[in-house]
């Protein structure tokens, strides 16, 4: 074998050993406690936002953050625009030694929301496992007074956008009572 062929399996098992040892967390776990989750993490109420932080010794940071991760979840839910590209590279050839395959994939994404959330209120928190949940959920009220308020809209637009706003509150209302059954 060449010293070229060494040394580039032997780069291999370097890389595959540092992506094992990096594979796992705590104790080789790499997923987070899922069954001591709240309910409302896993199985969102519609109009609502989910937020989770780590909790580093301060409650009002972990809060704070939390609270804002939610209603970016809920923006997100609302609008979003995703710009992703996606490039490969593949080369093949061959020596006295033998043939050599080299290929590359890289993949680059971004995701922009852009959205006013007038009425998103944090509905609930919880506090478990060194971790800080937050529920933010629009508030139907407020969002039928903003909705009130808006100079763009004709007075049957408004109204037709105050019942159905009306709708969605009465339905996370129901939503709410059923998760504290």
């Amino acid at each position: 074998m060449t010293s070229q062929r060494l040394m580039f399996i032997g780069a291999v098992i370097g890389f595959s050993a540092m992506l094992t040892a990096c594979g796992g967390g705590p104790k080789g776990n790499s997923m987070p406690e899922m069954d001591n989750l709240p309910e409302w993490v896993m199985n969102q109420p519609p109009l609502c936002g989910v937020g989770i932080q780590k909790f580093r010794g301060n409650v009002g940071s972990a809060k704070s953050f939390a609270e804002s991760s939610a209603r970016k979840d809920l923006a997100s839910q609302l609008e979003t625009r995703v710009k992703s590209m996606i490039k490969q590279y593949n080369q093949e050839g061959g020596t006295e030694d033998g043939d050599i395959s080299e290929e590359l994939s890289t993949q680059a994404s971004v995701t922009l929301t852009k959205q006013t959330l007038n009425g998103a209120v944090p509905k609930k928190s919880d506090m478990r496992d060194n971790q800080f949940y937050s529920l933010v959920c629009l508030e139907a009220d407020a969002l039928t007074d903003a909705i009130n308020s808006m100079k763009i809209l004709n007075n049957a637009q408004r109204k037709a956008l105050a019942r159905r706003a009306s709708v969605a509150h009465k339905e996370l209302n129901e939503a709410m009572d059923n998760y504290d059954k």
